[in-house]
């Protein structure tokens, strides 16, 4: 099901930390790019009210009070609970979805939003964002090219401060999923885009106070004998990503506080020229307008978004593998095709 013209109309779901981003992204991809149009958010609190007068748009307090025949793609932007009501009331009104992450804390819940959007023929796509940053991307690339060789160690890190979402939500396992199901997501998302299914995870969490200083960690196995260390908090202060790859031919490091997006340090150079920065695009890019761009070009070519609900399904069932593994202190084998 395609747009009425050339332009795409956006409403938007959500005007919290992640609703303000997606807001801006798309604000921007409209001046640069074009083809799109943001028609206005949907939020029953005043940062609602606020962001649409700041974007220029229109503002509905509720869902109902939205006219829907003017609307070609809905951007949820809210809360991870609300997600799977919005994703299917959009559906069940013929309209294209975009999801941020996680798209639901459950597989079915996912499972359920997958088969609404397919029964109305629509597009449900999913903000796992970090496959948009230049540095991931280019990681992502040259592992796949075997530059490397293959990868026996990885670690990756992602964590700032406790996140004070809207009436305190994210401090609520039940509602957030903690750290290892709404932040370290990302990099579950990754490891899974690179190196496909793995063979087990055993994980830990803890956290505690106010705020909250949660901590979780996870170790993540491979058939091909690759132990990849997870980490992530929200105990730190300003927010900051990390990762390794170690292959025989040497090792990939990105460090977002680094002035090189991503080296690669060779093993037979080592004596010489200890790293070498791989071109990189600058971090400045915006990877979510770049990520929606890449979600309007695949509703307007009717052709599959490349985070779809495959591949955030993979993403959150690995999460809740971690999850329970870090309630029962057991590893968690992976079943390929459950």
């Amino acid at each position: 099901m395609g747009a009425r013209g050339a332009e795409l109309s956006v409403l938007q779901v959500g005007a919290g930390t992640i609703g303000r981003v997606h807001g801006d992204a798309w604000a921007r991809l409209q001046a640069e790019r074009g083809g799109v149009r943001l028609l206005g958010i949907v939020d029953p609190d005043a940062e609602g009210a606020r962001l649409a007068a700041q974007l220029q748009v229109k503002y509905f307090a509720t869902w109902d009070d939205v006219p829907l025949a003017a609307v070609d793609v809905v951007d949820v932007a809210s809360p991870t609970p609300t997600h799977r009501w919005y994703v299917e009331a959009a559906a069940a009104a013929g309209k294209h979805v975009f999801c941020e992450k996680p798209l639901a804390l459950t597989l079915e819940d996912v499972d359920a939003m997958a088969e609404a959007a397919e029964q109305a023929g629509v597009h449900l796509a999913v903000g796992h964002v970090v496959r948009f940053f230049p540095a991931y991307r280019r990681a992502h690339d040259l592992i796949a090219s075997g530059r490397m060789g293959v990868v026996a160690m990885a670690r990756l890190y992602r964590g700032g401060a406790f996140p004070r979402g809207r009436h305190h939500w994210y401090a609520d396992r039940a509602q957030s999923g903690g750290p290892l199901l709404d932040l370290s997501l990302h990099d579950f998302d990754f490891l899974l885009w690179t190196f496909g299914p793995p063979v087990s995870v055993f994980a830990q969490e803890a956290g505690a106070g106010d705020p909250p200083l949660m901590y979780a960690a996870a170790t993540v196995r491979f058939p091909s004998g690759l132990l990849a260390h997870v980490m992530g908090n929200w105990a730190g202060t300003q927010f900051r990503t990390r990762f390794e790859f170690a292959g025989p031919e040497g090792l990939l490091a990105h460090d977002s506080r680094d002035d090189r997006p991503l080296s690669f340090m060779r093993r037979a150079a080592l004596e010489a020229v200890p790293a070498v920065a791989v071109p990189s695009a600058a971090e400045a890019a915006n990877p979510w307008m770049r990520q929606l761009a890449a979600m309007v070009a695949a509703v307007a070519g009717d052709r599959p978004f490349e985070v779809g609900v495959a591949e955030a399904r993979a993403a959150i069932r690995l999460a809740r593998a971690a999850v329970d593994s870090a309630a029962t202190a057991a590893v968690v084998p992976w079943a390929v095709g459950s």
